[in-house]
């Protein structure tokens, strides 16, 4: 059975949305709201019949989703099904072993065509663990991005339209050509029905009034919907049933990176433990008879003026060499428990903001950063430090200085 799991459970974590923008379907019509990193909110109408590859409005979201923005779909309650669960054991970690077998005894066909979450687990009033079950037919979820994909859109996340409704009683939403009908009860949703004909739906509303003991409807507009699902449908603790099988090209190259950064990181901690250096100057000079002009050019990166032809090789390892002990230094320091901890939150949030640290000082009191990246990923840096306990002394494109107190 395909359970999401992991680091795809709650991809927000490691892949931060530089912007955001969410999809409703009504009928023959698109409906899309959009929030920039500042949080200004706009609101566009498409025509599902013009919506494909080199549309203005799909070409833009195509290439803002390249550069970190995310995609969130709401699907409405016939596409996708949910399911509470109930366990009698209050440990975490035990209860997350049976939700499986919980909700394969509750659904009627097989759970292994299915793929299924499972959201953040909460005390029951009744003692042990509640839990909202997430889950679709791979078929339909396959159908459901190949329409998505014939029109030009890639989404990063499906969200459940309901879930977007935070607080407590009857609400309603209608569209011009779908809508549903919505009961919440403490912090479960106790009832839902889908409204085929949302302008003849009186008689409906009435009926599910009496059934759920519901004295009005809250009417909510389409674009409360969106603004909803925009704040809800990206944060910490929501729940992507994408998974990594159907994750959007977007947010698998930034996984890759992700990876490949962590990794980077750990081999070179393993080469200062090693004491690599003179395998690295033997491979310099293995690669100098034909890197020659390859050397050159990089030269210049980190030392400036171009050397005289033949001396790069040279003037490179005597960089490397002088910069090595300091390198070394640093690692030892971070073993210490005053620096390890900070050094692995600075090193996570520089990654996940995609910032490059050109230069490094970080002490048990003092931090000094050289920075390459934009100017907001610095900013989010500096507002995690604060946090942290780090007191901002210097905060400027390219550069970040802090202080704290003694741990």
């Amino acid at each position: 059975m395909p359970v999401v799991s992991g680091d795809w459970l709650q991809p927000a974590r490691w892949a931060p949305a530089q912007s955001t923008w969410a999809l409703l379907r009504d009928g023959d019509q698109l409906l899309f709201a959009r929030q920039s990193g500042r949080g200004r909110t706009e609101h566009v109408q498409l025509a599902l019949a013009e919506a494909k590859s080199g549309q203005s409005l799909i070409d833009r979201i195509q290439k803002e989703q390249a550069k970190g923005a995310r995609l969130i779909l709401g699907l409405g309650p016939d596409k996708l099904l949910m399911r509470s669960l109930h366990s009698p054991l209050r440990a975490r970690g035990k209860s997350d072993e049976i939700w499986p077998s919980l909700l394969d005894a509750a659904i009627p066909f097989p759970l292994e065509r299915c793929q299924a979450a499972f959201l953040e687990p909460k005390a029951s009033p009744e003692g042990g663990l509640d839990c909202l079950a997430l889950w679709m037919r791979l078929e339909d979820l396959e159908t459901e991005l190949d329409f998505w994909q014939e029109h030009g859109l890639q989404p990063d996340a499906l969200f459940p339209e309901l879930l977007a409704v935070e607080r407590e009683g009857g609400f309603c939403w209608k569209g011009d050509q779908r809508g549903w009908l919505l009961h919440v009860g403490g912090v479960q949703l106790r009832s839902a029905t889908v409204l085929a004909k949302p302008q003849e739906s009186e008689g409906v509303e009435q009926r599910f009034c009496l059934r759920e003991d519901l004295q009005d409807l809250k009417p909510l507009s389409s674009r409360d919907l969106l603004d909803s699902l925009l704040e809800r449908g990206w944060e910490r603790g929501s729940v992507n049933l994408l998974g990594e099988r159907y994750a959007s090209a977007s947010l698998q190259q930034r996984y890759r990176k992700q990876r490949l950064a962590l990794m980077s990181l750990g081999v070179v901690a393993l080469l200062l433990l090693l004491g690599y250096p003179l395998a690295i100057s033997a491979m310099l000079s293995r690669m100098q008879e034909d890197r020659m002009d390859e050397i050159a050019t990089l030269y210049q990166d980190f030392d400036g003026p171009r050397a005289a032809r033949g001396q790069e090789l040279l003037r490179a390892k005597r960089y490397v060499s002088s910069t090595w002990e300091p390198l070394e230094q640093a690692l030892l320091a971070s073993q210490s428990r005053e620096v390890g901890p900070e050094l692995r939150e600075l090193m996570l949030a520089l990654s996940s903001e995609g910032l490059l640290a050109k230069r490094m000082l970080l002490q048990a009191t003092t931090l000094e950063l050289e920075l390459e990246g934009s100017e907001d990923a610095q900013l989010r840096v500096g507002e995690r430090l604060k946090v942290r306990g780090w007191r901002i002394l210097e905060l400027k494109p390219g550069t970040l200085r802090a202080e704290r107190g003694n741990p």
